[in-house]
């Protein structure tokens, strides 16, 4: 079957994880992503220097996020590496990069230049802050703009310190954004013919995840401490124990709750005036979790669930990594697929996340050795063998 994106070709200069994320869902749906690494060096989830990572040819995070893509190595500081970029540049229709917004401009390689280049090409840069602004240049990890987009302080219970989420969920975020900037561009540029810069960054991507908690705030001006596993201003809506472990119920909503108290033979609950409403229900929360918690706990996780269920409310089980790669639905949607490699043998992948009815995202090869096919993209582009080991002589390829 076609794939929506076939015949779409991807320059990805990015490394680690946000760029790498966003142009691995652009290759999961076709297109040709061309990894530009540095000779001899590579992305930093290769992991060179670690033996155990380079014996089998990288991080596991690596064989995830570059799957479906080739390897070209190329010294960009190089003039001849330059030349060679530049001519790959005219064959492109989009470049991925998240280095710090000055390293391509000092480069020479910058959008203003690339444009001049090919005018229909969309250039998406990923940063921390942003291009421009007082923290354009800072240095940003997800661990940094986790704390700096709020997300730290509305994250654990009010009693711990200020807590991460358990992913880097801000690399995550900027590749997912990244990739829709570049897919409505692409659309922008079906209709006029031309190209444009897009820009994705760590903190704007976080921020923008907010959503209830930042609209609530912009509206009041009250700061709510984090409330561990229960949200913040509407109940019952968190995580109850059992004889043998947690759940997680919802139900929020009057008649959800109403359902919830007489499957559990709460009438009295229902009809506490201290509960009369979902925000009343999230002020009393602790006095309602302990109710909730002394009838939960008669009955194992599983049962409930199936109970529940029947009931028509909410509710699942929390899991660990092993049971979520176990989990009949996961395997379902197959969010875990099987995959050869030439030096890892076979290797289980996360999937990927969308369906298409028409033109379904695959995973068709594995991630690339360094500098893989970096002889047959140069004579794709009229280099000779003459030229190519020059290249690799002078340290260019």
């Amino acid at each position: 079957m076609p794939r929506v994106l076939e015949g779409l070709r991807v320059l990805d200069l990015s490394r680690v994880l946000s760029g790498p994320y966003c142009t691995m869902l652009l290759a999961d749906m076709g297109a040709e992503v061309i990894k530009v690494e540095v000779p001899g060096e590579g992305d930093l989830t290769r992991g060179k220097g670690d033996p155990e990572s380079e014996a089998r040819g990288g991080q596991p995070v690596f064989f995830d996020l570059n799957r479906n893509k080739k390897s070209l190595t190329l010294n960009l500081k190089a003039a001849a590496g330059k030349e060679i970029f530049t001519r790959l540049v005219q064959t492109a229709d989009v470049l991925v990069e998240n280095y710090r917004p000055d390293v391509m401009a000092r480069l020479g390689l910058d959008y203003e230049a690339l444009r001049q280049i090919n005018p229909r090409l969309i250039y998406c840069g990923i940063s921390g802050f942003g291009k421009t602004g007082p923290y354009s240049l800072w240095p940003a990890y997800d661990q940094i703009a986790q704390g700096m987009s709020g997300l730290m302080s509305v994250t654990g219970d009010g009693d711990c310190a200020p807590m991460r989420v358990g992913v880097s969920i801000a690399d995550s975020i900027a590749g997912l954004f990244a990739t829709c900037g570049i897919l409505a561009a692409l659309v922008y540029r079906q209709q006029t013919g031309h190209g444009q810069e897009v820009h994705a960054t760590l903190l704007d991507g976080l921020i923008s995840m907010l959503t209830a908690r930042a609209a609530n705030f912009l509206e009041s001006g009250v700061l709510v401490p984090p409330v561990g596993n229960h949200l913040h201003d509407l109940g019952p809506a968190g995580t109850f124990e059992t004889a043998d472990g947690h759940i997680n119920i919802t139900a929020w909503p009057d008649e959800t709750f109403r359902r919830l108290c007489q499957a559990l033979d709460l009438v009295t609950v229902w009809t506490d005036s201290r509960f009369a409403t979902p925000r009343l229900r999230a002020q009393h929360r602790d006095a309602l979790t302990a109710i909730l918690n002394a009838k939960l706990r008669q009955r194992t996780t599983a049962d409930w669930i199936g109970y529940l269920h029947q009931q028509r409310i909410p509710c699942g089980p929390i899991l660990n990594l092993q049971q979520v790669f176990e989990n009949p639905q996961v395997l379902h949607n197959r969010m875990v697929v099987e995959q050869g490699h030439p030096r890892g043998g076979q290797r289980r992948l996360l999937g990927f996340p969308l369906t298409f009815s028409e033109t379904p995202g695959d995973i068709r090869a594995p991630a690339p050795a360094l500098g893989e096919h970096t002889e047959t993209l140069l004579t794709e582009l009229g280099y000779t063998p003459r030229h190519i080991a020059a290249f690799r002589r002078d340290g260019v390829i």
